[in-house]
């Protein structure tokens, strides 16, 4: 009776810790800033007393889209316009509110 006993205890024991583990949130995954801007095809810097108007007016003109950013050494990453990356990077470089704007992709879209 004591053996039929013990092995009900153990088993509740195993039911508690396996409903405890499955209550915990799982933990934080690392990701890198690439990931966190997965649809990110290029990085630009502007020159640190432009305006957001004026940064905002730049993302139109070239049809992109900002998904991440400001990074560290105030980058954001951009997603390009799928129908010409290469036109859009030249229109960011053309203007003087832009001090670097380069392809993330592997192919370089310049």
């Amino acid at each position: 009776a004591w053996r039929t006993l013990a092995m009900l205890q153990f088993a509740l024991l195993l039911l508690a810790l396996g409903l405890w583990a499955a209550d915990r949130p799982a933990p934080a995954r690392y990701t890198a800033q690439g990931a966190a801007g997965r649809d990110a095809g290029a990085v630009v810097r502007f020159r640190p007393e432009t305006r957001e108007q004026d940064i905002r007016r730049l993302l139109r003109d070239s049809g992109t889209r900002l998904v991440g950013g400001p990074t560290l050494s105030d980058a954001y990453l951009l997603e390009l316009p799928p129908a010409d990356p290469a036109a859009a990077l030249v229109r960011l470089r053309a203007d003087p509110q832009v001090l670097m704007a380069e392809s993330l992709d592997a192919r370089g879209a310049r």
